[in-house]
């Protein structure tokens, strides 16, 4: 999503899931009486939301678009849908909201007698579709600069061989995509990395964060700097379910922000990094008796911290201890924007 967007309104759409209360007069719904529907991308001006739900029509979602002007409309497929097949997701949208960037399924290919979904990634822009280049099976954008030439994802390749599949973080800058790797054999004993994706990316296009792993293992935070990869500091690196995601950049590249699960998933953390020197810090929780955190984005010079603590929606001011309540307006379900 594009995290580094306005925090306070990204951090009250996401800290939705947190809640389920009936909703006050300063809410209103963006996707109405779709409880599964979802939004990821939010322009800088706050003024066009994208995101997807679960499609009436053939294919499993369609994709979305949400203007105080025009309200909701629902985005056209690039090619007509089977009834088992994907749709559209919508994750990010540049900062004007000219641009949406979009993965949907164009067909069905076969090795041996294996299916394998083809899913390609496109840019929506004036009611047209333009095709990107994918690495292998399918490809899924998350995140984009604000001007919209350089965009965040990850590549998905299927093994019928193995009867597994492999993601690659990937990078497309005006549209030519190049694959961002993964770690190399490290502390975790487990030779290179299988699994990588990414997230965010900073503004300028050069700070990019994801995480790097082994699929039902672990995950690392990682950050790709001018094309290197490098990872982040991580408290519980190794063993299964250990895992540190990560959520969302700083406008600046400096800072990173998510969570990481114990191996009992109980309790989750939420965190920043420090790009500079790769240290983690661990968010305070809002009261001792929450044992659920997670950061889910930051603001352009990572000074404010969204997410949520238990059931609440708060806002961390970096630099200071304690978080702060967003109010109860930011624990709603998915879909409601404030006014």
């Amino acid at each position: 999503m594009g995290n580094k967007r306005p925090c306070p309104i990204v951090a009250a759409i996401l800290a939705a899931l947190a809640g389920t209360q009936a909703y006050p007069s300063d809410f209103r719904a963006v996707v109405p009486n779709s409880p599964a529907g979802r939004s990821f991308g939010l322009s800088d001006n706050g003024q066009v939301i994208v995101g997807d739900r679960p499609s009436p029509a053939p294919g499993a979602r369609e994709a979305f678009r949400w203007t105080p002007t025009y309200g909701l409309e629902w985005l056209p497929f690039p090619v007509s849908q089977a009834s088992d097949w994907l749709g559209c997701l919508a994750r990010a949208v540049n900062a004007t909201g000219s641009k949406i960037f979009m993965a949907c399924q164009t067909g069905v290919h076969h090795v041996v007698n294996w299916p394998i979904d083809d899913v390609k990634p496109f840019v929506y822009e004036t009611g047209g579709f333009t095709e990107w280049p994918r690495l292998h099976d399918q490809s899924y954008p998350q995140d984009s600069t604000p001007d919209g030439t350089v965009v965040v994802g990850y590549d998905y390749e299927e093994s019928p061989a193995f009867m597994q599949y492999w993601r690659r973080g990937v990078r497309w800058q005006n549209g030519n995509i190049s694959d961002l790797g993964r770690l190399d054999a490290g502390d975790c004993g487990y030779g290179a990395d299988e699994d990588s994706f990414m997230v965010a990316v900073s503004d300028d296009g050069s700070v990019i964060a994801g995480v790097s792993g082994e699929l039902g293992d672990y995950f690392r935070p990682v950050v790709s700097i001018s094309g290197t990869l490098y990872k982040l500091e991580d408290t519980r690196p190794c063993g299964p379910d250990d895992s540190s995601l990560v959520a969302g950049i700083s406008g600046n590249g400096a800072y990173v922000v998510g969570h990481y699960i114990n191996s009992d998933h109980d309790p989750n953390y939420p965190v920043y990094w420090t790009i500079s020197t790769r240290a983690m810090t661990i968010l305070p929780l809002f009261v001792p008796g929450d044992i659920h955190g997670k950061a889910y984005c930051t603001n352009r010079d990572g000074s404010l911290i969204g997410g949520s603590s238990g059931s609440r929606g708060v806002i961390w001011e970096r630099l200071s201890a304690p978080p702060r309540s967003s109010s109860n307006r930011c624990c709603k379900p998915p879909g409601w924007l404030p006014k």
